[in-house]
């Protein structure tokens, strides 16, 4: 399956939030969330990492290092929806979820 960028993923990263209840996500949680989504499983995932680069580039996601939770863990960042980000979702949903 082929997500349009940017907005697709927007909408699919909202999807993801949504039904986790969180603001914020790793590209763990996301790509193990994709997988187990059916119509999502076919994604190639370094498309998906490199997209979600490009929304951090465009100002929709902000990339957040958390704190240091003990040693020998990888680096692992947070991507948060923006305000900018909120606001394309909110125009994508009035113009195609009348």
């Amino acid at each position: 399956m082929s997500i349009p960028f940017p907005d697709g993923w927007l909408i699919v990263i909202e999807r993801y939030l949504s039904e986790r209840g969180r603001r914020c996500f790793t590209y763990r949680g996301l790509r193990i969330w994709l997988y187990q989504q059916p119509e999502y499983r076919d994604v190639e995932w370094h498309t998906a990492e490199r997209y979600i680069r490009d929304l951090v580039r465009l100002g929709y996601l902000e990339r957040v290092k958390p704190r240091r939770r003990g040693r020998g863990r990888g680096q692992r960042y947070l991507y948060c929806l923006t305000e900018r980000g909120e606001e394309r979702l909110l125009s994508l949903k009035k113009r195609f979820f009348k």
